[in-house]
């Protein structure tokens, strides 16, 4: 069993408002393999990185992670 997590990726040097960062769908049986890319894309692209789990993006709540805080 897969779980859909959305990762939304905003860059440190061209800050929008989440709104308008396009949501990137994956699917990953667990939370921790879904972090582990989120932590492993903020590094390499300097860069906010918004991880959310559902359907929609926008509407839920999620875990933030800074290329700086890693």
């Amino acid at each position: 069993m897969t779980t859909q997590f959305n990762f939304q990726i905003n860059p440190s040097h061209a800050r929008k408002a989440w709104e308008r960062v396009t949501p990137i769908q994956r699917h990953f049986a667990n939370l921790t393999d879904a972090v582990a890319l989120a932590k492993r894309t903020a590094k390499i692209y300097k860069a906010e990185v918004r991880l959310t789990n559902g359907s929609d993006a926008y509407k839920c709540s999620g875990g933030y992670f800074h290329h700086r805080s890693i």
